[in-house]
């Protein structure tokens, strides 16, 4: 890796390395093998960004030029691709994903259908109506404001692609923000899908344990700091009482909160996402890496736990609330290390 330029470096000291520019152009001076665990939240599909104008995300590869979902799937796929080759054999990837809504085309009243519904005179909303005289009841391909499915349509792509989807995991957030949608039921959770190079890969199920209630389970620590190795395949394990006194299986629907952690940032993810996701599918002392960065929430899970981290982002602000958030301060005579 010291053969990086220095052009591309933010940050780097013993065990973290911040990069300034495109995730793919990045990755792709990375060596193979590199990397233990990937966890991730890519900036998520907007058709009403997307059709006003307006700028969505600080990731050229996944928004420029990105005017339908095919594109902006086609654009994750080739991240990942690269994420593959840098992947160790038995690493594994967590990505979060939000899905987005269609747009209508602009309305009679001058918006798009995805925008605020317009209101009749009895102050009831009439998005019927505004799609009807703006003439075209679709977008995209799908009728205007339907649900788009996009993290299922990202997940079946890499699928395609040769990645083994292990789990679907539902986050059920507990205290999230108010979304302005006035006919449909509030968004209350995102999927985090669980991938993997091959059978077998590295995950510790009893990092992530939770307790159990009226037990007398073993003493001994079984949250995301938990230092048992295992390595699964997809051949059913034997489930006898030992396991059980160490704690239940989490499943896969984690309630976790998102509160607003980051005022520059608010699309950042709760700490304790990738402190689960880094406890399970990172073996003890391993490289984690985000390629969409942001405010390195996903840095921040892997210092606690131990691991080094590598993140990924086009805006160098970012990184530099990142580093706030880590107690270092943004210094360039740091970039020498990478000469």
């Amino acid at each position: 890796m010291n053969s990086h330029p220095a052009s591309a470096i933010h940050y780097r000291d013993s065990r973290t390395t911040l990069y300034v520019g495109d995730a793919t152009t990045v990755l792709k001076r990375l060596p193979s093998g590199s990397v233990d665990c990937v966890v991730t939240s890519p900036p998520r599909w907007d058709s009403y960004t997307h059709e006003t104008g307006a700028r969505m995300d600080n990731h050229d590869h996944v928004r420029g030029g990105t005017t339908t979902p095919q594109r902006y799937v086609n654009g994750l796929v080739e991240v990942f691709a690269q994420l593959h080759r840098v992947l160790a054999d038995t690493g594994t990837v967590w990505v979060n994903l939000g899905d987005s809504y269609s747009a209508g085309p602009p309305t009679r009243f001058g918006k798009s259908v995805h925008g605020n519904v317009p209101l009749g005179a009895d102050g009831t909303s009439q998005p019927a109506a505004a799609v009807r005289h703006a003439g075209d009841a679709t977008s995209h391909g799908a009728p205007a404001r339907s649900l788009l499915g996009m993290p299922w349509r990202v997940a079946f792509r890499l699928q395609a692609d040769g990645w083994i989807l292990r789990n679907a995991i539902v986050w059920n957030r507990t205290d999230a923000h108010s979304e302005e949608v006035r006919e449909s039921r509030w968004n209350r959770y995102q999927m985090v899908f669980l991938l993997a190079k091959q059978r077998r890969y590295f995950f510790n199920l009893d990092a992530i344990r939770e307790p159990l209630v009226h037990s007398k389970a073993a003493a001994g620590d079984t949250g995301p700091s938990g230092k048992r190795r295992q390595i699964v395949s997809d051949t059913p394990a034997r489930r006898g009482s030992s396991a059980r006194s160490r704690g239940k299986n989490p499943g896969d629907v984690w309630s976790i909160p998102q509160p607003q952690i980051c005022a520059v940032y608010p699309a950042s993810l709760p700490v304790d996402l990738p402190l689960r996701c880094i406890a399970a599918g990172c073996q003890e002392e391993g490289v984690v890496l985000d390629p969409f960065s942001g405010v390195a929430t996903t840095g921040l899970a892997a210092h606690q736990l131990g691991r080094s981290y590598i993140g990924i982002d086009l805006n160098p602000g970012l990184h530099d609330v990142g580093l706030d958030r880590f107690g270092l301060e943004s210094d360039r005579t740091n970039w020498s290390a990478a000469a």
